[in-house]
């Protein structure tokens, strides 16, 4: 990205299909570090991910077929390493979109999963390489369930799109594919245009539980606290009886 020359990404524009694949985040950075030359926004689709990962390394179960797991890439050279949440955020605007245009109720569960009525849909990986204290590459993963109706019992609080919608039919996943990469197309250029007032309004008008008194586990301890918007640091702001907790992702957990 060019942070002084006005332009646009095209994401999935040139998508590279596989059948399957151990992870498309990993197979994107070997193709990266064995030179072959990437335009910005260049995708990975694979209709099966063996080991894919969510955040802190939390395994991502998608059943083979019947969901969307991609991964792209960006040269958001332009970002702050202090600023790299506001990736993050336009990630699951850009998602929490393209979800809405199926139905209400969707949710961003902080730091970056998107719920659908309370439940996990999607998960996202964003892994970086920094030079001179900027993001010189970056690599987003997505897994999004789409179709998939039945989920293991370890995961109850797991749904998909057509799940939710109690849809007969499967949805076709090259369509919500090309709608997906719309959307994030769009949120990617707020992130260009330096909107970042604009990019935490929206993510924190969809944050999960948001100034709602609920109880969480902060720090393996068990409290009752009040969520606070999100700011361009990214941490979690929770507000208690007596003081404001602000927490990084392994300190804090939902309860559901």
């Amino acid at each position: 990205m060019q942070s002084n020359t006005k332009y646009t990404i095209q994401i999935g524009k040139r998508t590279l299909v596989f059948e399957s694949v151990s992870s498309t985040n990993e197979l994107l950075w070997s193709k990266i570090t064995n030179s072959e030359p990437l335009e910005e926004g260049t995708a990975i689709l694979a209709k099966h991910q063996e080991s894919g990962k969510g955040q802190r390394g939390n395994s991502w179960q998608a059943e083979k077929g019947l969901n969307l797991t991609f991964s792209y890439l960006l040269y958001p050279n332009f970002l702050s390493v202090s600023n790299q949440f506001l990736l993050s955020a336009c990630t699951s605007i850009g998602i929490a979109r393209f979800l809405e245009r199926y139905l209400d109720e969707v949710h961003i569960k902080w730091p970056n999963d998107l719920l659908i009525k309370g439940k996990k849909a999607c998960g996202i990986l964003i892994e970086s390489r920094i030079s001179k204290n900027t993001l010189s590459k970056a690599i987003i993963g997505i897994g999004l369930n789409t179709n998939q109706t039945e989920f293991p019992e370890e995961l109850p609080n797991a749904t998909s799109l057509r799940k939710a919608l109690n849809k007969q039919e499967p949805f076709d996943n090259e369509k919500l594919y090309s709608e997906l990469c719309q959307e994030l197309s769009s949120s990617i250029q707020l992130l260009i245009d330096n909107k970042h007032d604009i990019i935490l309004q929206q993510y924190n008008k969809r944050l999960f539980q948001i100034h709602e008194k609920r109880p969480y586990i902060i720090n393996n301890s068990k409290v009752t606290a009040a969520l606070q918007p999100v700011g361009i640091d990214g941490l979690a702001s929770l507000k208690l009886e007596n003081k404001t907790l602000r927490l990084q992702p392994q300190g804090f957990r939902y309860i559901f």
